[in-house]
């Protein structure tokens, strides 16, 4: 399931409070994927990483009741209280237990009753409360003990794949540069290799680091390759470097937008989806006459790759006549 039906499964699930359980390799995005669903709900995510807990971070500490002679527990404090002062708990959100397949089986063992009965011991998880669960594959080559069957049997699973249009509409919303949202398109097959025997390898998440902390930041050249190569490998980082040394003497979407019925159009397949991934973040209802003419002058797949993006990026585009003349001519290559 791509992420952006994980993430409408996640909704679903969350209010129908039936956990589920996530399942991908590092790095694909399941932890944001369960952030943005609570954002969309405006409720709390109590993120909780069970592979660093023992039995009794989970469980509980026992205290002594010396009045009434018997064993009581402390909860968790990672759990969210049954009351807030005298009254019951009624705030909402989400338990995401992250991590669930790297914590040792016992610490599993502790989540029956929880995933089934909302319930640990005499904890009771608020009413409004549900919770979900994410982790790693053993193919994933990461910490993983297998899940009890038990405990498998009260969860939903889902298996959460890469889709290069699902972490396009994430970057772009997530002000990632247009030089590598133009490379993950140019690229697709280095979104995500996974590579068993080498430190660093492409993940959506390391091209995140690579756009944040390392691209952009007036490094030396030298310094700036190692450290991407440092984050997505050497192969994946020098075709990356490669690109943005290529990309990097495109005309601005201003100066595009200045003269869009003169200045040069690329014929390198590379740079065109670097211009494309540039302009669908400028293109807007004011300047879309101007947009459209330059727009018009690409390859019919880099006209379509700019508009999705710009439509994207800005729904108000449908209010243009430019844009809607132009989706009239263009509909079945956009939609398809």
């Amino acid at each position: 399931m791509k992420p952006s039906e994980t993430l409408s499964a996640v909704l679903h699930l969350v209010e129908r409070r039936r956990p589920g359980m996530l399942w991908g390799a590092p790095g694909i995005g399941k932890s944001d994927i369960l952030r943005q669903a609570a954002a969309s709900l405006d409720i709390e995510l109590r993120d909780v990483r069970l592979s660093t807990m023992d039995v009794v971070d989970v469980r509980g500490f026992p205290v002594p009741d010396l009045e009434n002679q018997v064993m009581k527990w402390l909860v968790a404090n990672f759990l969210p209280p049954m009351k807030i002062g005298n009254k019951a708990n009624k705030s909402k959100g989400v338990l995401f237990l992250d991590e669930l397949t790297s914590a040792v089986p016992a610490v599993q063992a502790t989540m029956y009753q929880l995933m089934l009965d909302f319930r640990i011991g005499e904890y009771i998880l608020p009413e409004n409360w549900s919770i979900m669960a994410a982790g790693n594959r053993k193919t994933d080559r990461s910490v993983v003990h297998d899940m009890p069957a038990a405990l498998s049997n009260r969860l939903i699973h889902i298996d959460v794949e890469v889709d290069a249009d699902d972490w396009d509409n994430w970057a772009r919303a997530n002000n990632i540069s247009s030089v590598t949202r133009g490379f993950m398109r140019f690229r697709p097959a280095l979104l995500h290799k996974f590579d068993a025997n080498a430190h660093a390898w492409p993940s959506g998440r390391s091209w995140a680091f690579v756009d944040r902390d390392i691209r952009g930041h007036n490094l030396p050249h030298a310094l700036e390759t190692q450290l991407v190569a440092g984050a997505v490998g050497a192969g994946a980082g020098a075709e990356y470097m490669a690109y943005a040394t290529l990309t990097s003497k495109l005309p601005s979407a201003k100066e595009i937008l200045a003269a869009p019925d003169t200045i040069p159009v690329p014929d390198d397949p590379s740079v065109l989806y670097a211009v494309a991934t540039m302009l669908d973040t400028h293109l807007t209802t004011a300047n879309m006459d101007k947009g459209i003419k330059f727009v018009e002058r690409l390859p019919k797949e880099f006209q379509v790759l700019t508009m999705r993006g710009a439509l994207t990026a800005n729904p108000d585009l449908t209010t243009s006549p430019k844009f809607t003349t132009w989706l009239s001519k263009n509909s079945s290559l956009l939609i398809g």
